[in-house]
This record gives C-alpha cells, sequence and structure tokens, in this order.
C-alpha cells in the first residue's frame, strides 16, 4: 500500500512546461490513477468487510459477556469506547450500543472509502486543466488521510483482538465468583435489556435507514461526478482543438496589437507633450498680454509672432490627425490583406493537398487502366484462342464427316452445314410446337370441364324450372277446385233456401221441432261453408302471393339462362376456334415431321450417320454457348472498362479545374502580397513623413522657447523701465 501510495504521489506531482505536453501527460497517467483508485477502493472494501466480520464477533461477544458477566460489561464498554469519538460517552452501556456504533462506523467507513473516488477523479481534473500544478500540500493532507484511515482500521483489528483475551481472561477469572451472583441478577436484567433493546433496535432501525439514505446519496453523487468527468473531458479535448486554433490567432493579433500600441503610446506622448507646451505658451501669452499692455509697439509684433506659430501649430495638428487616420485606414488595409493572404494560403494548401490526392488517385487509375489494359489482351488471345480451339474442332468434325463422304468434299461440307442448321431449326420449332399443343390441349381440357360444369347447372336450372311449373299448375288447379267447390256451396245454399220457402209454405201445419232441427242443421252448414270460405280466402291470398313469388323467379330464372346460353355460346366459339388451331397445328406438326423426314432421307443420300450429325451438332451448340457466355463476359468487363475510363475522363477534367482554380489563387496571392508591399512601402512614407513633421514640430518648439525667453527679456527690460520711472518720478 505505501508502495503504491507512493507510485501515485510520483504521477500527480510530475509537472511539465507546456499546455500540450501537460494534456499529454494527463491522457498518459489519467488510466494508471484510475486503476490505483481502484486498487485503494478494493483494499477500502476489503478493510470494511474485515471491519463487519470483526463488528459481528463483537456482538456475539458482548451477548455472550451480558449473558456471564452483567457488572463487568461497562468497563469492557469503557476500554472499547476509546476508539470512538467523545460525543458517544454519554450513551447507556448494554449490547445494544456496541451495534449502533458499529453500524455508524461502518457507515463512516464506507463514505470514507466512496469518497476517495470523488477526490481522485478531482486529482485526474487537475491533471487535465489549464490553471497548472498540483498542490503538493493537498496530496500530502489526502495521503495522510488515507494511512490513517489504514491504521484505524488496524487499530480496530488489534482493539478486537485485546477484547477476545480479555473476554477469555475475564471468563476464566471470574467463573466461580459470578455465579452465585446470576440467578440475582437475572430477571433484573432481562427486563432492562427487554427495555432498552427495543428503544435500541428502533434506534438501529433510524441509524440504517439513514445510513441507507447517505448510501443512496453518496452513489449518486459518485454518479454524478463521473459524469461531470465525463463532460468535463469532453469539454478539454474540444478547448485543446479550438486552444491550439485560438493560440496561433492570439499570437499573431498580440504581435499586431504589440506593435499598435507602441505606436499608439509613442504618438499620444508627443501629442500630450505639445498639448501641454502649446496650453504653457498659450498662459504665458496670455500673461505677456496682460503685462505688457503698456509695451503695444513690442508686443504687437510678439502677437503677430505667436498667432502666425499658432495656426502653423495648427494646421500641423490638422495635418498631424490627417496622417494618423490615414495611418488607421492604412493599417486596417493591412490587417485585412494578411487575413486575405492567411485565407488564400490555407486555400493553396488545401487545393495542393487535393491536387496531391488526384495525382495519386490518378495514378491509381492509371495503373488500374494498365491493368485492364493487360486482361484485355489476356482476353482477347483468349477468345482468339477459343477461336482456334472453335475452328479446329469444327475443321476436326468436318474431317470426319469428310472421311466417310466418299467425293464431292466441298458440296458434301456445305450440305451438312445447311441440314445441320435445318435440323435444329427444326427441332427448335417442332419441341415449341409440341409445347404449344400440351398447353392447349390442357387449355382445351379445362374449357371443357368449364362447359360441363355449366352444362351441369343449365340442366340443374331446367329440371327447377319444370318443378316450378308443375308447382303452379298444381296451385293454379287447386284453385280452380277451390273455386268451383265455392260456387257449388253457393248454389246448394240456394237451393236450399228455396226448398225451405217451399216446404213452409207447403207444411205450415208441420211442427216445430222438426222446423227447429231443419233450421239448426242448416245453421251448422252454412257455419261450415263460411268457414270452407273463409280459408278458401286465405288459401287463394297466401297461392296469388306464391304464384307472385314465384313469377320473379322465372323470370330471374329466364335471365340467367339467357346469360349461361351466351356464355355457352362463347365457350362453343373458343371451344371451335382452339379445334382449328389445333388442327392447324396438327398439319403443321405433320408438315414439319415430313421436312424433317425429307432431311433424314437427304443426309442419309448424302452418307452421313444422322446420330453424328445429333452429336455433332449438340457439341457444336455447347461451344456456342460457351462463346455466347464469353462474349457476354468480354462485353460486360468492356463496359466496366468504359465506366473507368469515364470515371478517369471526370477525375482529369476535376484536375484540370483544380490547376485552373489552383492558378487562380496563385494569381491572387500575388496580387495580395503585392498589395501588402504596396501598403508596407505607404506605412514606409508615413513613417518618414511622420519623422519629418515631428523635426519639423521640434524646430517649432525650439522657436517657441527661444520666443518666450525673449518675452522674458522684454519683461525684464519693461520691469526695469517701470522701476527707472518710478524712481524718476
Amino acid at each position: 500500500m505505501d508502495a503504491k501510495v507512493k507510485a501515485m504521489i510520483k504521477l500527480i506531482e510530475e509537472d511539465a512546461d507546456s499546455f500540450a505536453r501537460r494534456a499529454e501527460m494527463y491522457y498518459e497517467k489519467r488510466p494508471e490513477l484510475m486503476k490505483l483508485v481502484e486498487e485503494f477502493y478494493r483494499a477500502y472494501r476489503a478493510l470494511a468487510e474485515r471491519y463487519d466480520h470483526v463488528i459481528g464477533e463483537l456482538r456475539k461477544a458482548q451477548k455472550t459477556m451480558s449473558e456471564v458477566f452483567p457488572n463487568q460489561l461497562p468497563f469492557l464498554l469503557d476500554e472499547d469506547s476509546s476508539m470512538r469519538s467523545s460525543t458517544r460517552d454519554t450513551e447507556p452501556h448494554t449490547p445494544g450500543v456496541l451495534c449502533l456504533r458499529a453500524s455508524s462506523d461502518t457507515h463512516e467507513f464506507h463514505q470514507s472509502s466512496m469518497g476517495l473516488i470523488p477526490s481522485s477523479i478531482h486529482a485526474a481534473q487537475k491533471i487535465g486543466s489549464h490553471s497548472g500544478d498540483f498542490n503538493k500540500g493537498t496530496s500530502e493532507w489526502g495521503l495522510k488521510q488515507l494511512l490513517e484511515m489504514l491504521g484505524a482500521g488496524e487499530e480496530m483489528l488489534k482493539n478486537t483482538k485485546f477484547l477476545k483475551g480479555k473476554l477469555n481472561k475475564g471468563l476464566n477469572r471470574n467463573t466461580e465468583e459470578k455465579e452465585k451472583c446470576l440467578h440475582n441478577q437475572v430477571s433484573e436484567l432481562s427486563n432492562e435489556n427487554e427495555h432498552v433493546g427495543q428503544a435500541e433496535v428502533e434506534n438501529l432501525k433510524e441509524t440504517l435507514a439513514g445510513v441507507q439514505a447517505e448510501k443512496e446519496a453518496t452513489f449518486i453523487r459518485y454518479q454524478q461526478c463521473l459524469e461531470w468527468l465525463s463532460a468535463a473531458e469532453r469539454e478539454l479535448n474540444s478547448v485543446q482543438k479550438d486552444s491550439v486554433k485560438f493560440s496561433e490567432q492570439a499570437s499573431r493579433a498580440q504581435n499586431e496589437v504589440q506593435k499598435m500600441k507602441e505606436s499608439l503610446i509613442i504618438v499620444e506622448a508627443e501629442r500630450d507633450a505639445g498639448l501641454s507646451k502649446h496650453k504653457k505658451c498659450l498662459e504665458r501669452i496670455s500673461n505677456l498680454e496682460v503685462t505688457a499692455s503698456q509695451a503695444l509697439e513690442d508686443t504687437k509684433e510678439l502677437n503677430k509672432r505667436a498667432i502666425k506659430a499658432e495656426t502653423e501649430a495648427q494646421n500641423l495638428r490638422n495635418e498631424i490627425s490627417k496622417f494618423e487616420s490615414e495611418k488607421d485606414f492604412v493599417l486596417y488595409e493591412y490587417k485585412l490583406s494578411m487575413v486575405n493572404i492567411s485565407d488564400l494560403e490555407g486555400k493553396l494548401l488545401v487545393a495542393r493537398e487535393e491536387s496531391g490526392m488526384l495525382t495519386e488517385i490518378i495514378d491509381g487509375a492509371e495503373a488500374e487502366i494498365k491493368k485492364l489494359k493487360t486482361v484485355l489482351m489476356e482476353l482477347s488471345l483468349e477468345k482468339e484462342a477459343a477461336a482456334r480451339d472453335y475452328s479446329t474442332t469444327e475443321l476436326a468434325c468436318a474431317q470426319d464427316d469428310l472421311n466417310r463422304l466418299n467425293g464431292e468434299l466441298s458440296v458434301g461440307a456445305s450440305k451438312p452445314n445447311d441440314t445441320e442448321d435445318k435440323c435444329v431449326v427444326l427441332e427448335i420449332s417442332k419441341h415449341s410446337l409440341y409445347l404449344e399443343v400440351d398447353n392447349l390441349a390442357k387449355k382445351l381440357a379445362m374449357k371443357d370441364q368449364e362447359l360441363f360444369e355449366k352444362q351441369r347447372k343449365l340442366e340443374k336450372l331446367q329440371i327447377d324450372l319444370q318443378i316450378e311449373h308443375l308447382s303452379h299448375a298444381q296451385v293454379e288447379a287447386t284453385l280452380q277446385a277451390l273455386q268451383h267447390l265455392h260456387c257449388q256451396a253457393q248454389e246448394e245454399q240456394r237451393a236450399l233456401a228455396m226448398e225451405h220457402k217451399k216446404s213452409r209454405e207447403l207444411w205450415p201445419w208441420s211442427s216445430k221441432i222438426e222446423v227447429e232441427t231443419c233450421k239448426n242443421s242448416l245453421a251448422g252448414e252454412l257455419k261450415r261453408v263460411k268457414d270452407e270460405n273463409h280459408s278458401l280466402n286465405e288459401l287463394k291470398f297466401s297461392s296469388s302471393i306464391s304464384i307472385e313469388n314465384l313469377e320473379n323467379e322465372i323470370l330471374s330464372l329466364r335471365k340467367m339462362r339467357e346469360k349461361f346460353e351466351e356464355g355457352v355460346a362463347q365457350q362453343v366459339g373458343l371451344s371451335n376456334n382452339l379445334q382449328q388451331e389445333i388442327a392447324c397445328l396438327k398439319e403443321e406438326i405433320k408438315d414439319l415431321n415430313r421436312s424433317y423426314q425429307a432431311l433424314v432421307e437427304q443426309v442419309k443420300a448424302a452418307g452421313i450417320n444422322p446420330k453424328c450429325i445429333d452429336s455433332s451438332i449438340k457439341g457444336l451448340q455447347e461451344e456456342n454457348s460457351k462463346l455466347r457466355i464469353t462474349c457476354e463476359n468480354t462485353k460486360s468487363e468492356k463496359e466496366v472498362l468504359n465506366k473507368k475510363l469515364e470515371d478517369m475522363d471526370e477525375l482529369l477534367k476535376k484536375k484540370a479545374v483544380l490547376e485552373s482554380s489552383l492558378s487562380d489563387v496563385n494569381v491572387e496571392l500575388q496580387g495580395s502580397q503585392e498589395k501588402a508591399s504596396a501598403l508596407q512601402e505607404s506605412c514606409q512614407i508615413l513613417n518618414g513623413e511622420k519623422s519629418t513633421l515631428v523635426a519639423e514640430k521640434a524646430t517649432l518648439l525650439f522657436q517657441l522657447q527661444i520666443i518666450t525667453e525673449n518675452m522674458q527679456k522684454h519683461l525684464e527690460e519693461n520691469a526695469m523701465l517701470e522701476n527707472s520711472l518710478l524712481g524718476a518720478v
């Protein structure tokens, strides 16, 4: 631990001369400091754990002491209280006091261990700040505090060992003596311990809550310190970047400001001296005018000379003010020209860098062009080799065919080529026609299936229509039958009424019983007929509604039938067209087969085996496909090369534009340099004129001094004359 502390002191106390070196030292030493801080933190955490362990053992010992030696417990607590602060001596010497103190000590120890990290962060921030060196006193004080904390932990461990030894001794000595008093004091101590234990438990809960709150607060502060440190590091990086720029600008501005201040101080000093002298001259002239009122002749000449001197001095002041304003304007133009020169120099550097980059890109592009040219050459050679191989393969095939043929090499070589081409074309067309025939057959099957389904739907609709017609006819028949029955019932009712009248006329002396029976029977029949009539009317109404619905359905079915008939007609037309197309295709296939057979016969007549021709055709097709692939690859490579050449042209154009802009910048720079030289010359001229004005001013001041001396002489003479006149009087 001492070695680590010394290493940390060395790291903190090192210093550098410049700000850049300090920043480098900060970035180099910051990880080392963070490692040391982490190690210190781990060490203090270990000490805290050991302290907690010792506190637990002390609690156990305190319990045993309270159980065995209740009278000797205050003595042990007094010995242990020497480690604590004086404010805790007023607390009661009970087992809870030790727990409370242990918790507060652990809290303080954790606070000290947690407080190490913000102090190390503060030290790391001091390394990267602008203010300068570290304070040795603060670092030594922090180290002393660390060492004191370590010593406190060791003392606490020693005290715990001492307490354990003393406890064992007390146990060995006083076991026999205190066994007698135990039974008497157990009851009293149990009551006291219960009350005190409850109070101390509440106190411990409160202290634990406070400790947890303080822990959370310290953790939040630690997080805030870390965030602040990261923000400070970012700000320091940005400030370092900006400070490098501002330092250069500030150095330039300070030099110029220093020069201007020096010149202004000189001019102001000269002006103040001239003004003071002029004021003195005016005062003297006014005094001379008052005192020399009697010597008007002499003073008139002197006044004239003074007026001339004043006018000349005023003219000189005006000229000096003009020269100063011109000088300020010239300096302002000089500053602007310097700023323009710096901007142009920056642009020139950027243009040079861009030109360097462009030259590198152009060199790389030229190398790529060379590579692509070599690749093109290789591809052309490969293409020529492929063409040669292709020609050799064709020659080999032709030689095989010519060996089989018996005569006429040229005619035999030309015919197979024509036949081969025709065979290839015929095979391709045959294959395509077969595919078309298959597709048409599939389409016909689909259309036939659709027609079959639509025919089934039509048959179902026709059956439904017939069923509806039959039901409609049945309903009409039932209606007619009901109407007929109604008419018959009405006729029977009329006939019965007529018979009843006749019977009443014929048998007026018949018994009342017969009449009543007839009357009742007729009333029953009439009621039955009325009921039947009512039911028939209801049936008629419902049948009329059903007839209307059926008529509407019949109309809709007729419309659907018309639509289906139109669709069937269209499908029939399509099927006819397809059948015609199939017939045409079949005829074309037959023609192609005939032409193919004719070609095969021609090939056989020429003495060539068709199987060999097929194999040669396949080989030629494969070679043709390979050559097409190679041609496509060469075309794609050519396109890539063309794109690269276009990119190179664009780069060359950009290079030309940059060169022209660079030349313009150089011209502007030369013009600004010429302006700067002209301004310097004008400054030199103004300085010369200023020096001449200063010389003239000195001569005028010398003349004024001579005039003042002459005035003093005249005043003395006037005084002498006045004295002589007074003496004569």
